[in-house]
């Protein structure tokens, strides 16, 4: 074969490229032309991906987010030049490449500012009520003298239980917002 013949016939990706963006103008998705367009420039894009940013995923993430607005763009018509489409891809690579690199700098500019803190800070999770037992205590509470106290338990989640001891009117009230979560959860009924 010539050197002119060669240069005449478009590359594959060239090809596809011009079939999506033209069933883009038609409403139609080409998914053959998509699917092959994808298949030959997936891998050189995840390759592109690993050389730059030295990780798997972060590779993988690359070549899915060039992949997608390559075929998006192509689709609605907004690739120029769809003769071009290798350098549009590229060009896309080298412009998030630089991005994630900006966004892990800053990321880890703002750890070394204020690592130590984040490090330190504690959360404690609020104790949960033994609410058969408030309730137990309710029923014992009604049935006792209105002077006597009833000792409730509550346990955090980190299995910590602190005794409290409280009045009847103070049990009477909590018991009274518990009885109807009891009741709808285990069929128990209040006496």
């Amino acid at each position: 074969m010539s050197q002119a013949a060669l240069q005449a016939e478009p590359d594959p990706e060239v090809t596809l490229a011009l079939r999506i963006a033209g069933a883009g103008a038609a409403a139609v998705r080409d998914i053959e032309a998509e699917t092959g367009l994808y298949r030959l420039l997936a891998p050189r894009v995840r390759r592109y991906g690993l050389r730059h940013l030295r990780d798997a995923s972060a590779a993988d993430d690359l070549m899915q987010q060039v992949m997608l607005l390559a075929l998006d763009q192509l689709r609605t018509g907004r690739v120029r030049e769809p003769e071009r489409v290798v350098s549009f891809i590229f060009g896309s690579c080298r412009t998030l490449v630089l991005a994630m690199h900006r966004k892990e700098s800053r990321r880890e500019a703002l750890l070394e500012v204020h690592g130590e803190s984040l490090a330190s800070a504690e959360i404690t999770i609020a104790p949960r009520h033994d609410h058969e037992r408030v309730a137990r205590c309710r029923i014992n509470t009604m049935r006792a003298a209105p002077t006597s106290n009833c000792n409730t338990a509550s346990t955090s989640r980190d299995g910590v239980r602190t005794e409290s001891a409280t009045t009847n009117a103070a049990v009477s009230a909590v018991a009274a917002n518990h009885d109807e979560a009891l009741a709808g959860r285990r069929g128990w009924r209040a006496t």
